[in-house]
């Protein structure tokens, strides 16, 4: 009889925990996709849910075997602070791995044009990792070995990101001299054919010209075509070669 007692506490904690998460989550989601609250909805509602069901195991413990929760009030007093804390890292590391991944982002779309999402997915993570080694750290769980293998990683990863930036920022300089260049002679409402592109200029960005072709669809073309292709400019009637 205790057992099925304890087993409906099981069930019906897990049932309640999975109901609070998600109204929990979709509170938090109406912030917009963008805002600390609607980042921290997924690992906060994670939280909540996994205490709750900690909360029923341990009531259904109490109701089947009784003498196995003796020695664990002046346990759970003096731990239950450690985990509160070590969940509040995830979260924090979380939404500011976010924050700081979507800054850059919107940095480097700013400065180059482009959006470099694989840098964001490595900044987030990184931080990500970073919280999960100061959570387990304030749970008292050694971390000496997860901190050298995130070390590797995170110089894996930087020594990558630095040649690609080295890489990159070679053509990405070509673009912003050749937009220099030919930025002139374009502007906005120009008609213009560059190779099989025929349309009218939309956007002139730091790296790329932005053409709505005749069949609707925009398409992005680097400055560098203008200077080694033959370019057709057409404006109020007027052509240019």
């Amino acid at each position: 009889m205790k057992f099925l007692i304890a087993l409906a506490i099981i069930v019906g904690g897990v049932v309640l925990a999975s109901a609070f998460a998600a109204l929990l989550r979709r509170r938090l989601s109406k912030a917009g996709g963008d805002s600390p609250l609607a980042q921290a909805a997924g690992p906060l509602s994670s939280l909540v849910f996994w205490l709750l069901v900690a909360v029923a195991i341990i009531a259904a413990v109490s109701v089947s075997s009784p003498d196995m929760l003796r020695p664990i009030p002046a346990d759970l007093i003096r731990y239950l602070p450690q985990v509160m804390v070590a969940g509040l890292f995830l979260i924090a590391g979380r939404v500011l791995g976010v924050m700081l991944a979507t800054a850059v982002i919107q940095a480097a779309r700013r400065a180059t044009g482009e959006e470099p999402a694989s840098l964001g997915k490595i900044i987030s993570a990184v931080i990500t990792a970073l919280s999960v080694i100061l959570a387990l750290a304030q749970l008292g769980i050694d971390t000496a070995i997860l901190q050298l293998l995130i070390a590797g990683v995170v110089f894996a990863l930087a020594l990558s990101s630095a040649l690609l930036v080295g890489l990159g920022g070679q053509q990405v300089a070509r673009e912003l001299a050749a937009g220099r260049a030919t930025r002139g002679a374009l502007k906005v409402g120009h008609t213009v054919e560059v190779g099989e592109n025929y349309g009218t200029i939309e956007r002139l960005h730091p790296t790329q010209v932005e053409i709505r072709r005749l069949d609707g669809r925009s398409v992005l073309i680097n400055y560098t075509e203008f200077m080694n292709t033959p370019i057709v400019v057409e404006n109020l009637g007027s052509t240019e070669g």
